[in-house]
């Protein structure tokens, strides 16, 4: 018993050893592939896009026990920015209202509004990163929820990397860090505030142009989109990944088994990313070529199992996901830190 005691420690160490080095990695390589991001995603996107993108967002990622509104008081303006960045911001501002929820359900609100200067938000303004040019003019997108809340002092920590509530330690931390980068470098501004409720204001420039550019595609601004290839018997589970991801821009493909699975197969059809769902779908014969072709791959699967533990290979611990947290949001969330980083 007190060998088994020993390796379980051995093991949380490693473990923690390896979370150091790739939030190591994050620092270091971010802010430059965010700025590339962000420059090489210039555009426009109307409100209507921007309002088609916010029904697609919460019908893959909002529970049916949450209730969810979209209120739209703003019409034929185009804002700056692209479909992916912005849907980026969206992802990951919905997916903290999702989270800040009780198992019993609660509300979330999304509202696209024009930004009137003379009609001050209701509630306590907690942080704001930016600042408005009396200038310009803006689409104000806010999300709110019903959840409890940030309080003062965790409001000013909330857009640090790797700030989570999270206790168990398998959450990145980064999606309202990318929120703030992301929107800061298109020249927006960002608010939180209590109204008692959570709400993020997102300021966006408005396009002084009405027609909107065609936006790059996801793929072309994160590679990591192009083609995910997921392994799962799961049909459900990897139906809703695909209709999340699908709304993202990304292009899946779906095995029920790993052996399937043809990592050369022809160019067109080459896979940019691997997700692997479940103990069956772990094959260290296809992890081991895709990591040689220098292809992420994401596990969902049960580290403490020793049988899973001898079939995940070299697989980074950012890309290794808890069954307890193996949602489709979850594990895009994944994919787009890793696309995000490299």
């Amino acid at each position: 018993m007190a060998d088994s005691g020993n390796q379980a420690r051995v093991r949380d160490l490693a473990q923690k050893i390896r979370k150091a080095c790739w939030q190591l990695q994050i620092r270091i390589n971010q802010p430059v592939a965010l700025d590339h991001l962000v420059w090489a995603g210039r555009g426009r996107v109307s409100v209507e896009r921007l309002q088609a993108m916010a029904h697609d967002l919460v019908a893959s990622l909002v529970p049916k026990k949450v209730s969810a509104r979209i209120e739209v008081s703003a019409a034929d303006i185009s804002i700056e920015g692209t479909e992916l960045l912005l849907a980026i911001a969206m992802f990951n501002l919905l997916r903290n209202a999702v989270d800040a929820l009780d198992e019993t359900g609660g509300e979330i609100n999304i509202r696209l509004v024009r930004h009137d200067p003379a009609h001050e938000s209701e509630g306590k303004i907690l942080l704001q990163h930016g600042t408005l040019a009396g200038e310009r003019r803006y689409l104000r997108l806010t999300i709110e929820d019903s959840g409890p809340g940030f309080t003062t002092e965790t409001a000013e920590i909330a857009f640090l990397p790797f700030y989570t509530s999270d206790e168990t330690g398998r959450k990145l931390g980064l999606g309202l860090h990318f929120v703030e980068t992301l929107i800061d470098g298109l020249g927006g501004v960002i608010t939180l505030r209590q109204v008692p409720a959570t709400c993020f204001d997102i300021f966006l420039p408005i396009a002084e142009i009405r027609n909107a550019e065609p936006s790059d595609p996801a793929s072309d601004l994160i590679p990591v989109l192009r083609h995910v290839a997921v392994v799962s018997a799961d049909s459900a589970w990897a139906g809703r990944f695909t209709t999340l991801a699908t709304a993202m821009g990304a292009r899946v493909s779906v095995f029920n088994e790993p052996a399937v699975v043809d990592p050369q197969s022809d160019t067109e059809r080459s896979f940019s990313a691997l997700v692997l769902v479940g103990e069956g779908a772990l094959s260290p014969a296809l992890i081991e070529e895709m990591q040689q072709m220098r292809v992420p791959c994401i596990a969902i699967a049960d580290t403490t199992s020793p049988a899973a533990r001898t079939r995940i290979g070299d697989i980074r611990p950012m890309n290794l996901i808890d069954p307890s947290d193996a949602s489709p949001a979850e594990t895009l969330h994944r994919l787009l830190a890793h696309g995000a980083i490299q």
